[in-house]
């Protein structure tokens, strides 16, 4: 029963948890044709500020296709109860109630979408890097959560 709880466990401590990078040490310029590089500086020139196409069509398409499955698993598992005559009321409102966490996976698939059209140095960040762990950990917590 804790079981299913670890995942859950395991995100809120990686969100909450301080950041464990180590420093590194800038040196000073020897001369004015030698510049330390800033922190947060890339060596692949504009490949962090270039648009991640891919991504940025990806990330709506895996909300789409999560919202159908988890709607179909909704109904399917909810559409009938083996033991008892229930409403019709009953039942679309069971089916509602399990389809209320889908308005979050839309909002955090369209939020990383929009980042992946700026560029991998918007992705890279620790907001957007934080949205997709808690994206991934969702859809491998979830299906497991009425088990």
């Amino acid at each position: 029963m804790m079981l299913k709880y670890i995942p859950l466990l395991c995100t809120a401590h990686a969100l909450l948890a301080p950041s464990r990078r180590p420093v590194r040490p800038t040196r000073l310029p020897s001369s004015i044709g030698d510049v330390a590089p800033t922190a947060g500086a890339t060596t692949s020139g504009t490949k962090s500020n270039t648009p991640v196409k891919t991504l940025e069509f990806l990330y709506p398409a895996a909300a789409a296709a999560t919202t159908v499955a988890w709607t179909a698993c909704a109904c399917a598992a909810l559409g009938t109860h083996p033991r008892l005559d229930l409403p019709p009321l009953h039942t679309r409102l069971t089916i509602a109630q399990a389809l209320v966490p889908l308005p979050v996976l839309w909002a955090t698939c369209q939020s990383l979408a929009s980042a992946a059209g700026v560029g991998w140095s918007r992705l890279e960040s620790a907001t957007y890097r934080r949205l997709n762990l808690g994206l991934a950990t969702a859809s491998a917590w979830l299906p497991a959560a009425p088990g």
